[in-house]
C-alpha cells in the first residue's frame, strides 16, 4: 500500500523548460512509486527572469502556476513585524523537520518522504533519469507535433549558447566564448558544414562568434521545444551551461548512443549522474 495513498502532493518547480522538465522526470518516478497518490505541479515564476510555465500544456488538469514574480528594480511592500517574521521562519522550520515539506534534490531523497507530506520543493537536477523516464518525456514533448518531425543526423552543427540573463547577473556568467570558438574549430574539423546557432540571445551569440571567424545562421525556433529537438538532430552537438543543453545531450544519447556531443565542465556533474550518459560526452 503507497504512504501517499488517496492524498495530493505539491510538486513545486522554478525556472523555464530545462528545470521544469525535471519536475516531469520526478512526478514520473513518484508515480510509479506511489500510483494511488495524485501529484500536483505548483510553477513558480519567480527568480532573475521571469519564467513562463510549459507544464500547464501539457498537465492542464494538474498544474498551477503561481505568480510570485518580482521585477528588477521594485520592492514588494512587507507589512510584517518582527515577532511575525521569527513565527514564519519557525513554521518554515517545522514543516521542513517534520517533513510535511521535503526537500529532493540529489540521489537517495526519495526517502525523505512520509506519508503526511504535502509539498515537494527542489531542483530535482542532481538525480539519475531512467530511460524509460526519458523515453517518456521525450515522447511527451514531441509525438503529437508533426511539425518536429525532421530528418536525424541533417548533417549540421548545432550550437546552444545561452546568454540573455547570465550576461547581468553577478554569481553566474555565459560560457566565454573562446572556450566555444575552440570547441567549434575542431568540430568543424570533424564536419565541414553548416553551423547553426540557437540562443536567448541569437544577435548577440552570431556577432560574437564572427568576430571569430565563423559564419553562424540563426536557428530561428519558435519555442523552447522546438529548439531541443534541433540541437537533438544535429550530427554534431555543442551546448552551454544551460538546462536545456543538458536535455538535449540526454536525448540525443538517448536515441543515438554514439552521437558527438561538447559540454562545458561546469554541467558535468548533471549529465554524469545517469550512468554511462557520461562516456559519450566531451566536457571542454
Amino acid at each position: 500500500m503507497s504512504i501517499f495513498s488517496k492524498r495530493n502532493v505539491a510538486i513545486h518547480c522554478w525556472g523555464g523548460l530545462g528545470s521544469q522538465l525535471y519536475a516531469i522526470a520526478l512526478r514520473h518516478e513518484l508515480e510509479e512509486q506511489y500510483p494511488n497518490t495524485s501529484f500536483r505541479f505548483k510553477v513558480h515564476n519567480s527568480g532573475v527572469t521571469k519564467r513562463d510555465s510549459e507544464l500547464d500544456r501539457y498537465f492542464p488538469e494538474s498544474t498551477n502556476v503561481i505568480n510570485d514574480f518580482v521585477p528588477s528594480g521594485s520592492q514588494r511592500k512587507i507589512n510584517t513585524s518582527k515577532s511575525r517574521e521569527r513565527i514564519r521562519r519557525f513554521l518554515v522550520k517545522l514543516a521542513l523537520r517534520s517533513r510535511i515539506v521535503v526537500n529532493i534534490d540529489e540521489m537517495g531523497s526519495l526517502a525523505r518522504l512520509r506519508p503526511w507530506t504535502a509539498q515537494i520543493r527542489g531542483h530535482y537536477s542532481n538525480r539519475y533519469i531512467s530511460n524509460s523516464t526519458l523515453n517518456y518525456i521525450y515522447q511527451l514533448l514531441y509525438s503529437s507535433h508533426d511539425k518536429y518531425n525532421l530528418e536525424s543526423n541533417n548533417g549540421y552543427i548545432a550550437i546552444h549558447y545561452r546568454l540573455g540573463d547570465l550576461q547581468n547577473l553577478p554569481n553566474k556568467s555565459p560560457v566565454d566564448a573562446t572556450r566555444i570558438s575552440l570547441v567549434l574549430k575542431y568540430a568543424k574539423e570533424e564536419l565541414d558544414s553548416t553551423i547553426f546557432l540557437y540562443s536567448d540571445s541569437p544577435t548577440m551569440g552570431i556577432k560574437i562568434l564572427a568576430e571569430r571567424g565563423f559564419i553562424v545562421s540563426n536557428g530561428n525556433c519558435s519555442s523552447p521545444e522546438e529548439t531541443i529537438l534541433h540541437l537533438v538532430k544535429s550530427q554534431i552537438f555543442i551546448g552551454s551551461n544551460s538546462k536545456l543543453s543538458v536535455w538535449a545531450c540526454l536525448f540525443r544519447q538517448l536515441n543515438n548512443p554514439n552521437s558527438i556531443n561538447y559540454l562545458p565542465i561546469e554541467i558535468k556533474h548533471h549529465i554524469c549522474e545517469n550512468a554511462g550518459y557520461g562516456n559519450q560526452v566531451i566536457f571542454y
